[in-house]
């Protein structure tokens, strides 16, 4: 095919691509391997419908939906990394280690299952699928030169898409960002960078289940290496005190809990929890606590990047909690 044709082609590709987004069980989302255990932790990684973030769909005839915000758990403090961090949306106020965290219910925010606002689901699609079907073990990886970002890409409800597209030769592929109104990657195109997606079944049992609980991440790399990106959907809380992450997959940091102090529920299993960050190749290095409902800075290596925690809740016995939480570069985070 002609080089003139290259972007006609690669945007004819990106309306199959919408198409896929539009229903998500199209896009390949990376699963443990093919157990019985790993397919108990895929089910389990799928949010219900009636708290699912709302994944990303095909944008209406005539472009995108108006980008008010419906739902009220999605008005619960939506922070923004346009000069630092600050809240939009509703007031908020500072934390001692220069934060910020929703000023509705702060209290409420740290000991609440899940703060909704924070979440970022990613999926991807590469066409041809072969490399994606024959890949062996629990790990995924992509490098590439981003030949298109879609951003603020096929809303739905409070949700919606960044996609970073890219092309060679035979194949063409996407990794989409399914952020919160009005929040958005930055522009990236023309860049290369370097994406792992890694899910496995974890050593320990889920406290909301007989299932293994669920250790997966994904990272975004700069062309040298240097970390974007880090989305955990599921990562195992132990009683050790631990955060596992998968091995590898992000070696500068490290991840501990403790207690929230919130009340704990009748008959439940779990107990609220906030996470301490540190950079694990710095001597000595002071770590950064941070609940469910707060952004704060962190330093890894010099580099200043914003932690979001959307949730972390510990098991009360000797079964693993789960965290989850994202890790961005900052100013990688704006808004639309």
């Amino acid at each position: 095919m002609p080089k003139s044709e290259g972007p006609h082609r690669l945007g004819a590709w990106s309306c199959a691509l919408g198409f896929l987004l539009m229903h998500g069980a199209c896009w390949l989302r990376p699963e443990p391997p093919a157990t019985d255990a790993g397919s108990a932790v895929a089910a389990r990684s799928e949010p219900p419908p009636s708290s699912a973030p709302g994944g990303v769909r095909e944008p209406p005839a005539g472009g995108l939906a108006p980008s008010a915000v419906a739902s009220r758990d999605a008005r619960l403090a939506v922070p923004s990394s346009a000069d630092g961090i600050t809240v939009s949306g509703i007031s908020a106020e500072s934390t001692p280690d220069g934060g910020t965290r929703a000023a509705e219910s702060p209290g409420l925010l740290a000991c609440a299952e899940v703060w909704r606002a924070a979440r970022v689901d990613v999926a991807f699609k590469e066409t041809p699928e072969t490399r994606s079907i024959q890949r062996t073990g629990p790990r995924l990886e992509r490098r590439f030169t981003v030949a298109r970002q879609l951003r603020g890409a096929y809303r739905h409800g409070d949700q919606w898409a960044s996609v970073l597209e890219y092309e060679a030769d035979e194949t063409r592929g996407g990794v989409s960002y399914g952020l919160t109104v009005p929040e958005v990657l930055a522009d990236l195109t023309g860049r290369t960078v370097g994406w792992a997606s890694h899910r496995e079944p974890a050593s320990c049992v889920s406290s909301d289940g007989e299932h293994p609980e669920l250790l997966s991440g994904d990272t975004l790399r700069d062309a040298d290496g240097g970390l974007l990106l880090l989305t955990v959907p599921s990562a195992p809380i132990t009683p050790e005190g631990e955060v596992l992450l998968p091995t590898g997959l992000v070696p500068e940091l490290r991840v501990r809990w403790e207690l929230a102090g919130c009340e704990r529920r009748k008959d439940a299993r779990t107990r609220g929890a906030r996470l301490r960050f540190e950079d694990a190749r710095k001597r000595g290095a002071s770590p950064v606590t941070v609940s469910v409902g707060e952004t704060k800075r962190l330093l890894l290596g010099g580099v200043r990047y914003e932690v979001r925690v959307a949730r972390a809740q510990a098991d009360a016995s000797d079964r693993c909690g789960q965290a989850v939480f994202t890790v961005f570069r900052e100013g990688l985070r704006e808004e639309l």
